[in-house]
């Protein structure tokens, strides 16, 4: 939802992992991310997440697809409205 901040998802993708993690009884997680996925990931790992679980190297791998990690450039056509 476009309300809910991106520290807010990092929390709640931090409490996913871990649960898979427990499920699973995995030792670290590799994860695929697209768009704002992998902004959220990096958000997390970077300790910007609210309340959830801190990082401490879950992630073994990190694969980003189309996420602006340098931000989004406006096209011409959002500049002129």
């Amino acid at each position: 939802p476009p309300e809910v901040s991106i520290r807010t998802l990092a929390s709640w993708l931090s409490v996913y992992v871990a649960d898979q993690m427990e499920i699973l009884q995995a030792q670290k997680v590799d994860i695929v991310a697209y768009s704002m996925g992998g902004l959220i990931t990096r958000a997390w790992m970077s300790g910007m997440n609210e309340g959830g679980i801190p990082y401490s190297g879950q992630i073994d791998r990190l694969v980003t697809i189309a996420t602006p990690h340098y931000g989004q450039f406006a096209n011409a056509y959002d500049a002129r409205n």
